[in-house]
């Protein structure tokens, strides 16, 4: 224990430096620097180089919280697609088709058709593209706006 006091008060600053690089949020950084002491304090026995090792934990952490929040983003997405898709009383599904007129405002008739694919009956991307005949880029820029035209939707109806 006396030996990771040791590497905090040393490389504390340069863990944190690297976490706010990343993380660009105090908290979060913060958060993520006391997770790569904690790995630190299970690896302790394997560590040769310390500053190395708290560099590469300080990345290695950094980049699994923005993945985690990628993750829980495109999960929500997919929630409010579902939600939308299957809403089934006659009221909500009027409701329903003003929203996917909006999102799908000014995009190509293939792009609800590969939205459907991903969101309604769970194909993955690459099996969209060969169905579509398009890269599977193609596909995921395609539902990168469609997602981010659901999140400006979902930020309208929390206001």
């Amino acid at each position: 224990m006396e030996q990771i006091e040791k590497y905090y008060k040393k490389y504390g600053s340069m863990v944190y430096k690297r976490c706010m690089e990343i993380l660009k949020n105090e908290d979060r950084a913060l958060d993520a620097m006391q997770d790569v002491f904690a790995r630190l304090m299970t690896n302790k026995n394997r560590i040769t180089f310390p500053s190395t090792y708290l560099y590469r934990a300080s990345t290695n952490v950094c980049l699994n919280v923005l993945r985690k929040e990628k993750n829980n983003d495109a999960s929500d997405i997919d929630s409010f697609m579902y939600r939308i898709a299957s809403d089934e009383d006659l009221e909500g599904t009027f409701i329903v088709k003003e929203k996917l007129a909006g999102i799908f405002q000014g995009e190509k008739k293939s792009t609800r058709v590969i939205a459907f694919m991903r969101y309604i009956d769970k194909m993955n991307l690459s099996d969209i593209a060969d169905e579509m005949e398009m890269s599977v880029s193609g596909i995921k820029k395609r539902l990168r706006k469609i997602r981010e035209k659901c999140r400006e939707m979902e930020l309208e109806n929390e206001q």
